[in-house]
Order: structure tokens, then C-alpha cells, then sequence
């Protein structure tokens, strides 16, 4: 008879580029329901703003050079992008497909950018204000 370890797999982390304060209220929602998740920026104040809010952990990326687009050493599940730069949130779109995270979610405040998006790959657009954090962090899981 061969026993078998079990191997703990640590839950999947939801994944949030919070460039506006929608976005940063999403993150400060999902720390305080307990919920695993990571923040995602392209530079340093960016990195200094989030960490400032408490979230960790945080994983800066350089958007422009796609060889440095390795995967953190934890599984990503949903990821959700507050577009505040469409060519920013594009560039994230990208780099999460490249990662084959779980559903790709692109928050925006208008549908300008949702023929871009679903071309991109992007199957779940949200439209939302600041008053409607609390409501998506309760959708999403």
C-alpha cells in the first residue's frame, strides 16, 4: 500500500492593478473580507502607493519589456485591472494572459474601451464607481 503526502496548495490570489481609487478601495475590501490577493504596478510610486494602504504582496512589473514578465511564485486566479491608462490596462491584459491566470475583469468608468478589450481577450467588462466596490467584491467570490 503506498501513501500518498498530501501537498498543500496555497489558494489562489486575486490579482488587482489599482491605479485609481476605485481600485484601491477593491484591494482595501478584499484585505478586510481575508481573501488572498496581490497588487500589481509598473513603478515605484505606484509600488509606495499601495504598500502605504497596507496591501502586500505587491509585484511591480515593466510593462514595456515583455522579458520580464515572469509569474509570481503563487497561483493568480481572477485579476481584475482598473483602467485609469487604456494603453496601461491593455499592456496588464497582455501580461496576464501570458501568465494563464485565471478570468481577466477590466473596470472602467466608460465603454470606450470595450471593443479594445474584447479583442484582447477580455470576456468581462465592469462598469463602476467608487460606490460600487462593495457590491463587486461581494460578486467576486
Amino acid at each position: 500500500m503506498t501513501l500518498l503526502r498530501a501537498v498543500s496548495v496555497p489558494p489562489a490570489r486575486i490579482l488587482v492593478a489599482a491605479p485609481n481609487r476605485a481600485g484601491e478601495l477593491f484591494l482595501c475590501k478584499l484585505r478586510e473580507r481575508g481573501l488572498p490577493h496581490a497588487a500589481i504596478v509598473n513603478n515605484a510610486y505606484e509600488r509606495s502607493r499601495i504598500e502605504a494602504l497596507g496591501i502586500s504582496p505587491v509585484i511591480t512589473v515593466d510593462t514595456r519589456d515583455k522579458s520580464t514578465w515572469l509569474p509570481p511564485d503563487y497561483p493568480i486566479g481572477k485579476v481584475f485591472l482598473f483602467e485609469d491608462s487604456m494603453s496601461l490596462c491593455c499592456r496588464y491584459i497582455q501580461l496576464c494572459q501570458s501568465w494563464n491566470t485565471g478570468s481577466i475583469h477590466a473596470v472602467t468608468r466608460t465603454d470606450c474601451s470595450s471593443t479594445i478589450y474584447r479583442a484582447l481577450g477580455v470576456r468581462h467588462l465592469r462598469y463602476t464607481t467608487k460606490r460600487d466596490i462593495a457590491d463587486m467584491v461581494r460578486r467576486t467570490v
